[in-house]
């Protein structure tokens, strides 16, 4: 479960970077709009710094928490539409996750019964 959650996560951070990159000196990305004015890409663009960013999103978009500080630009469609996918891929773990429990809890209690 936990391995799942990793590799989602980086999954997730993989397409919210790539997205962010795509329209980078548009004033169009994500990334953009995180630094805000004082950003000169492509010259201050550090790919760690970055990509931490997008597994810090990753991460708080898998847990729900969602605080906002990071999300897609408002008129870029292909940021909007992996923010999509990745909410319903995130969605789909956790029925994943619950459902592997569940099953672990109603097997347990099967033998138990026994």
């Amino acid at each position: 479960s936990a391995g799942l959650l990793v590799v989602m996560a980086q999954v997730m951070a993989a397409l919210f970077t790539v997205a962010g990159l795509i329209d980078i000196g548009s004033n169009n990305s994500w990334i953009e709009k995180y630094y805000g004015q004082e950003f000169d890409a492509p010259q201050d663009l550090q790919f760690r710094d970055t990509y931490l960013l997008a597994i810090y999103w990753a991460i708080y978009t898998l847990t729900g928490i969602g605080y906002g500080d990071v999300t897609p630009t408002a008129h870029n469609r292909l940021e909007f539409l992996v923010v999509l996918f990745c909410m319903v891929m995130g969605s789909l773990t956790w029925a994943l996750i619950v459902a592997n429990i569940l099953s672990l809890i109603q097997d347990s209690n099967a033998k138990t019964a026994e």
